[in-house]
């Protein structure tokens, strides 16, 4: 057991192989250690985050390494036969990396049978161990941007389905109609650890917190400061939803008396009244609005999201405790589009002092700024060169148009160097603000 600082409240626990890793993670659950909020398990790590004010790093790795391991916890249950038609853009490609033909790929795949070892990386993703050892294959070097829901895909000893559109850098061989993830089912995820899977073919073409076990991110506003800000001017708990907006194009009519308040990205807000007279409304205040009324939200001077808060809430359904929109996850309400109709909490619910001294928790960067970036190194510095960490550390590196709210693709023009670019690091947990680094040699900012 090897224990690698990830921050100040994370660590990432490597162990020997995934029996050892659900041991661990069973142990844990079963009898839990104070201080510890969230465990995401991978095939041989366990990333636990823990409040350093109830345990320090040091206590928790004393108590892990007391744990015992030797449990097996894998118990194979139900079969559940995934069809797919082997269609995917990487068969010819995984085909040249195995040295086999695309038919005797597709039947290494279907033949043998898979077993769920856990879920992680998206809502549903199951990772699927026990496959043909010919199909050990390693990631793309490029990542896709976007993969289609459906995906079947292969990498190392594992296999999976993409249950949402995603970003991913597995090597694509198929896809399958079947729905792995709904919302609306008990269980969300259709493959859970412990179950096992068949990929029986159709056609031989070659042409939110606390979920972490089913792959939820905890998602949630990117600028939290700014969220709760914008609800503390209103009157509102603090952790009320809000409207999370990229300014530069959004109004909205308000169909009856209510307050609002925004804070975040700095931009021109302005409003105009039935009558067509005009003001501007500024950041950090508490703002009326009359029946009829036209509020607009300008581009952004500098940041890129801000947050609108209304007094007592809008009515949003929760969806596993969370009323988050999980733009990768497919969870929480639908994208706010014109013609969308918002529905009001009763604005005299559940409310607390207005909060009128509200200040900006910090400068947002402009176009061309240059920002700098405290980094922990770690939990695997020693994946690269000592040249490839100084290229890491005192390299400007640029934000490419391929960035999502899900991670920041970044540039630079000398390649981040590996101590062994042929060597693959099986799939595990990351934190917020985890920087990747691919076989391209440029890193991703999640």
């Amino acid at each position: 057991m090897r224990f690698l600082p990830v921050s100040l409240t994370s660590m990432l626990v490597e162990l020997a192989d995934l029996e050892e890793t659900l041991a661990l993670l069973t142990s844990l659950q079963t009898t839990p250690v104070t201080g510890i909020e969230e465990m995401f398990p991978a095939a041989r790590t366990l990333l636990v985050h823990f409040q350093p004010e109830e345990v320090t790093a040091a206590q928790l790795a004393s108590e892990l390494s007391k744990r015992e391991l030797s449990a097996n916890l894998l118990h194979f249950d139900r079969l559940i036969e995934i069809p797919v038609c082997h269609d995917g853009e990487d068969l010819a490609h995984v085909a040249d990396l195995t040295g086999l033909s695309m038919k005797e790929v597709i039947q290494c795949h279907t033949k043998k049978e898979f077993t769920v070892a856990l879920c992680g990386f998206a809502p549903g993703f199951a990772y699927l161990i026990g496959g043909d050892p010919a199909l050990n294959v390693p990631r793309r070097e490029n990542p896709r941007v976007q993969i289609p829901a459906g995906s079947v895909a292969i990498v190392g000893s594992f296999s999976g389905v993409y249950p949402q559109s995603s970003p991913g850098g597995w090597q694509l061989i198929g896809t399958t109609s079947m729905r792995i993830w709904d919302s609306s089912r008990s269980p969300n995820a259709l493959l859970q650890p412990g179950n096992r899977a068949l990929f029986p073919a159709l056609f031989q073409d070659l042409s939110r917190c606390g979920q972490s076990s089913q792959g939820i991110s905890t998602s949630g506003a990117l600028d939290r400061s700014a969220l709760k800000a914008a609800n503390r001017i209103v009157g509102n708990p603090a952790n009320i939803p809000c409207l999370e907006l990229v300014p530069g194009g959004f109004s909205f009519e308000s169909t009856a008396r209510v307050v609002i308040g925004y804070e975040g990205a700095p931009c021109l807000v302005t409003i105009q009244d039935a009558r067509g007279h005009t003001r501007t409304v500024t950041s950090l205040q508490p703002t009326a609005l009359e029946p009829g009324d036209l509020m607009s939200f300008c581009h952004a001077r500098a940041g890129v999201r801000c947050y609108m808060a209304i007094r007592g809430g809008f009515e949003v359904n929760k969806m596993l405790g969370s009323a988050a929109t999980d733009t990768l996850a497919g969870l929480g309400h639908n994208p706010v589009i014109a013609g969308t109709c918002l529905a009001l909490k009763d604005s005299r619910c559940n409310l607390v002092s207005v909060s009128p001294h509200e200040t900006p928790t910090s400068s947002l960067p402009v176009a061309g700024d240059t920002v700098v970036l405290d980094v922990m190194l770690g939990p695997r510095t020693d994946c690269f060169t000592s040249k490839g960490l100084e290229t890491f550390a005192q390299q400007s590196w640029i934000v490419t148009p391929k960035s999502t709210r899900v991670g920041i693709r970044l540039f630079g023009y000398i390649s981040i160097e590996r101590q062994n670019s042929n060597v693959e690091l099986p799939s595990e947990g990351i934190v917020t603000g985890a920087i990747q680094v691919p076989p391209t040699g440029q890193p991703a900012y999640f």
